[in-house]
């Protein structure tokens, strides 16, 4: 073969080869064009759906009732706090209140300070300090509760000067602004595990069951208080 035939063969094997490559270097972008246009609509629509989700949460509504113990009725101007924050639920007359939510998992309490003197008097002193010294126990889980006014989980000398603080008008309120005690309900209590009743229900909102809440009123160790 003559040098000069060899050399216009190699010259067009190289522009084909160029040819070839550019061919594929333009496919090669524009499918990278539409790989990038396809992420950025991938993109768009997930933020549109966070968005709208976020603007539209899924709301739970979470049932509850409290009652009082024995003849006692529900007390009033009882607030409803969702995990640490005032709810601006209301609690019905029998006792029945709703919260609407959009939490998977809350913690309610409730909270009252008003009218702390309710039901509290010199006889609640004496059966507290006839329970401290074991003369006369304290004989219900409410009892115990009740005399725990300082909330530390035990009953001492120092609830019985709280109590007197307030029969003598030297306070008008408990510890942390309480005047009512509100206790989980369904828990078992008796006199030997009363300390360990929960002040608050934990609840999963996916779960239908309505929470029961017993409201105690705090010095009135011999349960003669009245909710209204």
């Amino acid at each position: 073969m003559r040098p000069e035939s060899l050399s216009k063969r190699m010259a067009g094997m190289i522009l084909f080869s160029n040819n070839f490559n550019h061919h594929t270097n333009s496919m090669n972008m524009k499918n990278t064009q539409q790989l990038k246009t396809s992420f950025l609509f991938l993109f768009i629509f997930i933020s549109s759906f966070q968005l709208i989700s976020a603007q539209n949460p899924t709301l739970f509504t979470v049932k509850g009732h409290v009652s009082g113990y024995g003849n006692i009725g529900v007390p009033h101007d009882v607030r409803i706090y969702v995990n640490g924050i005032l709810n601006d639920a209301v609690i019905t007359g029998n006792g029945n209140f709703s919260i609407i939510t959009s939490d998977s998992n809350i913690k309610v309490e409730l909270k009252q300070g008003t009218d702390c003197l309710n039901g509290v008097n010199v006889g609640d002193i004496i059966r507290m300090q006839n329970h401290i010294i074991g003369k006369t126990q304290l004989d219900e889980p409410n009892k115990l509760l009740a005399g725990d006014v300082n909330h530390d989980l035990k009953l001492s000398i120092l609830d019985i000067i709280m109590i007197r603080s307030l029969i003598l008008g030297k306070n008008d309120i408990f510890v942390n602004n309480r005047s009512w005690s509100f206790v989980d309900a369904d828990f078992p209590i008796n006199t030997l595990n009363w300390n360990q009743v929960n002040h608050f229900i934990q609840v999963n909102t996916s779960d239908p069951k309505v929470i029961e809440f017993k409201a105690i009123k705090l010095g009135d160790v011999d349960l003669n208080a009245h909710a209204d």
